[in-house]
């Protein structure tokens, strides 16, 4: 599920025409965090995990999404200088 999730961060980054790394970056993190909430919660709620649990998988997520912003940035987008 990871993979599609950044395959869908990409389209919709493409797609928006990015010219900043604070773009990059927030619109990420705001794919991030629906992709935890239709993910984990729906989990939540049927296996009945435990909050401890469900705060590292929001963190986990969270921070996997900040470094593929970075990735991004890095190797995907050419920002240009002006």
């Amino acid at each position: 599920m990871y993979f599609m999730s950044y395959g869908i961060t990409l389209l919709a980054l493409t797609r928006l025409k990015v010219t900043s790394w604070a773009t990059v970056t927030t619109t990420s993190l705001i794919i991030g965090l629906i992709v935890c909430f239709a993910e984990i919660l729906p989990q939540t709620t049927w296996y009945l995990f435990p909050f401890e649990y469900i705060l590292i998988e929001f963190i986990d997520r969270i921070i996997a999404f900040f470094l593929i912003s970075l990735f991004f940035n890095l190797f995907t987008f050419k920002h240009k200088v002006k």
